[in-house]
C-alpha cells in the first residue's frame, strides 16, 4: 500500500514527509512545485501516470480535480478529500452553506450581493466587521 498525494501547491507535503519517516510508501504529485519541495518526498510527473492499486490511499489537498478523484474511487481505491461533490461544496458557496444548514452544522450569518453598490449600501446601513468572500 502506498499513499499518493495529488496537490496544486503541496500543502500536505509535511504530512507525507512524516509518513515517509514512519516507513510508509508515499508519492506526491504537486502541480505548482518549486525547489522548496525537492527531496521531501518522491514525486511523479503526472498524477495519472501513477499506477494506483486498490489498496492505495489517494489524498487530494485541493479542489478542482473532482472528476479524477471520482474515477479513482470508481476503481475501488480509497480517496480522501476529492470528488465532484467535494468540489461543489467548496466552490459553490451557497450550495455548501445550504448543505451545512440542512445537516445541522452552524454557519455564520451570510448575505449575498450581486453588485458592489448593494454591498456598499449594506455595510453603510449595518456597520460592523465582515468577511468578504467572493463566489
Amino acid at each position: 500500500m502506498k499513499y499518493i498525494l495529488i496537490s496544486k501547491d503541496g500543502d500536505f507535503l509535511p504530512l507525507l514527509h512524516k509518513m515517509k519517516k514512519a516507513k510508509q510508501e508515499v508519492i506526491a504529485y504537486v502541480d505548482n512545485s518549486d525547489d522548496i519541495h525537492d527531496g521531501l518526498t518522491p514525486t511523479a510527473d503526472s498524477a495519472l501516470e501513477n499506477e494506483v492499486d486498490e489498496d492505495d490511499v489517494v489524498i487530494f489537498d485541493m479542489v478542482g480535480a473532482g472528476k479524477a478523484a471520482d474515477q479513482i474511487k470508481d476503481n475501488g481505491t480509497l480517496v480522501i478529500g476529492g470528488g465532484v461533490f467535494n468540489d461543489k461544496l467548496e466552490l459553490d458557496r451557497k450550495f455548501g452553506t445550504d448543505f451545512m444548514k440542512k445537516h445541522g452544522i452552524n454557519t455564520p450569518p451570510t448575505w449575498e450581493f450581486s453588485d458592489l453598490e448593494a454591498l456598499k449600501t449594506f455595510i453603510e446601513d449595518n456597520p460592523d466587521r465582515y468577511v468578504f468572500k467572493p463566489n
